[in-house]
């Protein structure tokens, strides 16, 4: 389960969360309704960045995203949600 979790605006303002947590060796998984966005993040850093795609689920509360989280098998110890 994710130790720290942000909820971002925008898919521009998550990658750059993204890459600057990535970059400083930490793991993230990212949940968003378009994850195609992400792809060069799972390019370039491989298991460490995971893409949780939000097709029909509404996450209303932290306890939740971090129960989606798990149930889709994220390895991360970030955790960000794009609200767009």
């Amino acid at each position: 389960m994710p130790h720290t979790m942000h909820t971002i605006q925008d898919t521009e303002s998550a990658t750059h969360l993204a890459q600057q947590l990535l970059d400083a060796g930490r793991s993230v998984s990212l949940i968003a309704r378009d994850t195609s966005h992400f792809a060069m993040l799972v390019n370039e850093y491989g298991d460490r960045f995971q893409t949780i795609p939000l097709s029909w689920h509404t996450i209303r509360n932290i306890q939740e995203a971090f129960a989606y989280a798990e149930s889709m098998h994220s390895q991360g110890d970030v955790l960000i949600i794009v609200s767009e």
